[in-house]
């Protein structure tokens, strides 16, 4: 079977880094991207001008239809936050059902600290920065062009 060969710049975004894939596009082109638009460049990392262990301070994900496993019968919906130590996966409109993972202590996420209760203070502190998260990645609405 023929090896496939692929432009380096849309390997290297094919793994999860969709939004910054444009962003990648449209600077060489010198053409500015929507500045509601989602993601970073990734061509100083690609030139060599900066550190890609440092891209961003987290990932974010959302996926559809995740539990297709368990007793739940309609498509369900999550959301996931990964930090570079923490990792929290988030299932919506199924009640309080979720992932928290320590990634530095359990790398092979065997140990579901969603439930844990000495860890609920932690865990709350955790969802606000899941919420977060996900809120930087939405449009806070148009320019304001006067205080009202």
């Amino acid at each position: 079977m023929a090896t496939q060969n692929r432009p380096n710049i849309l390997w290297f975004c094919a793994d999860g880094q969709r939004y910054d894939t444009i962003h990648a596009l449209n600077s060489p082109a010198a053409l500015d991207a929507p500045g509601a638009m989602m993601g970073r460049s990734l061509l100083p990392i690609l030139n060599g001008q900066a550190d890609p262990s440092v891209h961003k301070s987290h990932v974010i994900c959302d996926f559809y239809d995740s539990l297709g496993y368990s007793p739940v019968d309609v498509p369900t919906q999550a959301t996931m936050t990964f930090d570079g130590r923490y990792k929290m996966v988030i299932y919506h409109r199924e009640g309080d059902l979720g992932e928290l993972f320590d990634l530095d202590e359990d790398p092979g996420e065997f140990e579901n600290l969603w439930n844990e209760p000495t860890l609920e203070s932690f865990k709350l502190k955790r969802m606000r920065a899941h919420i977060d998260a996900f809120m930087s990645t939405i449009s806070p609405g148009l320019d304001r062009v006067a205080f009202y």
